[in-house]
């Protein structure tokens, strides 16, 4: 199903030249360096009731502001220039979209953000947050590390030996989460636990009351995880998910494969198949790597069938690093993962 979000701005003036007389205007009486206010609202798509509690994030500037009780954001003074929006809350499907979603600054309006709910959300499914805390400017993990959830629903764990940890059964919602450790700086970061889903957070703690990295969160999708998404190798294939394919923007699935070393695609009549150059011991030359959907082969591997807005993650494999259970059919796999 396919589920969107929009960002609307409004402007006055119906004619460019107007508006960009106002856009002079502001750039005469608003200095480059102190930037330009932008602020919005964000809303239900289909009520236009205000909604609270949603984060909205600025990931090239490293800004998130949460929501008002009136839906209201105020992002801050922003530097000229064109950003991306990523928004979520729970009970709505937060996506992070291409150009669509892009914010301009400066403008003369606030902006407007919508959001369709999520028919599939269920209240009562429990979410989990996993994660690892590392020392600040290394890969090692820091082990001991508490984390709590803070606020009514109330959670702990300690971090392993490695720095990793897990927090299971979770009732969905905004919460702040808390990182202390003894003789090291407290964290803390703010993060949407959705109905059934996991959160990846990636934290750094330092010794030194020093400024840190902000701290990244994911959202893993239990759909892919339970089908082996996170588990296979990287180093040996190309993985994308829905982030990386709404960044590419694909006119086609088939232009994905550009970014696969290694693979090319081939033209048969309107058909577009992938196909490696590696030789095998079931292929001397270059083969067609079969399509796999959801984990059942396609009845032919056109790729073009499927249309890009479809896929929710994608895997092409080829050569010695195609997963075991798919190296019996020959020189590769492209495995394809719909939206849930």
């Amino acid at each position: 199903m396919k589920r969107t979000f929009l960002l609307v701005v409004f402007f006055s003036g119906l004619l460019a030249c107007p508006l960009a007389d106002n856009l002079r205007a502001m750039d005469q009486s608003v200095g480059l360096a102190e930037g330009f206010p932008r602020s919005g609202q964000v809303v239900d798509a289909e009520t236009r009731a205000p909604l609270s509690g949603a984060i909205v994030e600025l990931p090239e500037l490293g800004i998130r502001v949460i929501s008002d009780e009136l839906g209201r954001v105020d992002l801050g003074r922003l530097p000229t220039g064109r950003y991306r929006i990523t928004v979520e809350r729970v009970g709505y499907d937060g996506i992070r979209l291409g150009d669509r979603g892009e914010l301009p600054v400066p403008w003369n309006e606030d902006f407007l953000i919508l959001l369709d709910r999520d028919p599939t959300y269920d209240p009562l499914a429990p979410g989990r947050i996993l994660g690892r805390v590392t020392e600040e400017g290394r890969n090692r993990g820091v082990a001991d590390v508490e984390v709590m959830v803070l606020g009514p629903a109330r959670a702990s764990t300690v971090t392993d030996g490695r720095g990793r940890f897990e927090l299971r059964d979770l009732e969905p919602g905004l919460m702040e989460v808390q990182f202390t450790h003894l003789g090291y700086a407290s964290r803390t970061t703010t993060v949407i636990v959705q109905a059934g889903r996991t959160v990846e957070i990636n934290a750094s703690m330092s010794a030194q009351p020093i400024e840190l990295e902000p701290i990244e969160v994911t959202v893993r999708s239990v759909y892919l995880e339970r089908n082996g998404f996170y588990r296979r190798s990287r180093l040996w294939g190309k993985q994308f998910t829905r982030a990386d394919l709404d960044e590419i923007n694909p006119m086609r699935l088939s232009d994905i494969l550009w970014r696969v070393p290694g693979v090319r695609v081939q033209r048969r009549g309107f058909d577009a198949v992938a196909v490696s150059g590696r030789a095998t011991s079931l292929s001397l030359g270059s083969c067609v790597l079969p399509v796999y959907v959801d984990g059942v082969r396609a009845l032919d591997a056109d790729l073009d069938r499927f249309p890009p807005q479809w896929i929710g993650a994608m895997e092409v494999y080829h050569g010695i690093g195609t997963p075991i259970q798919y190296s019996r059919l020959g020189c590769g796999v492209v495995l394809l993962w719909t939206r849930r």
